[in-house]
């Protein structure tokens, strides 16, 4: 089964112009997230990912719709790019913007 798996993604890869990459993770950085997940006194309380001054800044909806958007191509090259974890915290400050635009400047 996994010989058969491996033709059919080869062949897949080749068909795709796909050249397979290796992983580039220091086994430093995992052990260190395995660390700060443990540790006791971290707080579980969701932080803000965007603070309130910059929220301020913001003078109408129209400018708040402009940055979801420049996130939102932000996000997408680094999905593209393979950095999950970095389009993950964009996403998140994307729902942070959405949900401010929604409670300050619907009215």
């Amino acid at each position: 089964e996994t010989n058969r798996r491996r033709i059919k993604q080869s062949e897949y890869n080749r068909v795709h112009n796909i050249t397979p990459k290796a992983l580039n993770k220091k086994v430093v950085d995992v052990l260190q997230l395995e660390q700060e997940s443990k540790a006791p006194n971290v707080s579980t309380k969701k932080q803000p990912l965007i603070d309130k001054l910059s929220l301020e800044s913001f003078k109408s909806a129209y400018d708040v719709v402009k940055e979801i958007e420049k996130l939102a191509k932000q996000m997408k090259q680094c999905a593209k790019e393979l950095e999950f974890e970095k389009a993950a915290l964009i996403r998140d400050q994307i729902k942070e913007l959405e949900e401010y635009m929604k409670l300050n400047l619907e009215s």
